[in-house]
């Protein structure tokens, strides 16, 4: 796993156009910082709050071990979805992992005698079945057509994978609002530089 020496406390973000790669954005700038979003347990319920894969389910208490968990299976969704999208074959052990968490069982929707909709889940098994969901998103998208759209964003720092659901296929960003702007406002920086540095033409010349 990436070293995770550095983490911040902005909003969690999710643009990805899937839950589990909303889920393995959880780790930032893996190339270089290693920003960890799921630090501690606070993190990672926040993250499943905010997530709203399950919107009615009452998170529990979690724990150090939760976290490992959390990490642990993000790290393997990862590793099969850039193996798959670069159509090699996956490391076995992300494989198995994906696979256990998976075989976990789902929420359970439920209507009340009222109508409204609520998750039923045993006792203890919340978290699972959470993870669960996660990995069967995974597996749902690394084995269909769809894994072809997957990308990198282009801004270099940032490694978040994305599904491209736009019609030609050439989405470049996974924000146009923060990775697309900064890259542009950098790429308008340089042209500057450049222009400032190129000696002048003979137009530019002043005869005396």
């Amino acid at each position: 796993m990436p070293s995770t020496e550095r983490r911040d406390t902005e909003k969690f973000h999710f643009e990805s156009g899937r839950p589990c790669l909303d889920f393995v954005r959880t780790l930032k700038e893996r190339r270089t910082s290693a920003v960890e979003r799921l630090a501690t347990p606070a993190d990672l319920s926040r993250w499943i709050s905010e997530t709203r894969i399950a919107p009615d389910l009452t998170i529990p208490q979690l724990r150090r071990k939760d976290v490992e968990a959390a990490r642990n299976l993000r790290e393997a969704i990862y590793d099969i979805v850039t193996a798959r999208r670069r159509s090699r074959a996956p490391s076995l052990a992300a494989v198995a992992r994906v696979n256990e968490f998976a075989s976990k069982p789902l929420p359970i929707p439920r209507l009340s005698s009222q109508g409204d909709r609520y998750t039923h889940m045993p006792t203890g098994a919340c978290l699972p079945s959470i993870f669960s969901l996660l990995a069967r998103d995974a597996i749902n998208l690394v084995s269909s057509p769809l894994i072809a759209r997957v990308r990198t964003c282009a801004n270099a720092p940032c490694t978040v994978l994305f599904l491209d659901t736009s019609r030609p296929g050439t989405r470049r960003w996974c924000s146009m609002e923060s990775c697309g702007n900064l890259v542009k406002v950098r790429t308008y920086r340089a042209r500057l530089t450049n222009e400032s540095r190129r000696p002048p033409g003979r137009s530019q010349l002043v005869r005396k």
